[in-house]
């Protein structure tokens, strides 16, 4: 790891708009879009990924996220 690096910007409203146009694309596609959301679920599940808290939602603390996109083989 580098020492004394800056924090990754707050990224909400890029993260929540990829998302936005991942699921209206996947809706296109319903076996598809349902096997994304099992996979999400999976993952959530097993503890890989886990949702943001509505009371940490729009603090002022910088918060970086990372969208996810489905990889279609």
């Amino acid at each position: 790891w580098k020492e004394d690096q800056e924090s990754l910007p707050t990224n909400e409203v890029i993260s929540r708009r990829r998302t936005e146009n991942v699921i209206r694309r996947l809706q296109k596609e319903p076996t598809l879009l349902q096997t994304y959301d099992e996979i999400i679920r999976d993952q959530e599940k097993r503890g890989f990924i886990e949702e943001v808290p509505k009371n940490e939602l729009h603090t002022q603390r910088k918060t970086h996220y990372m969208p996810h996109h489905p990889e279609v083989k």
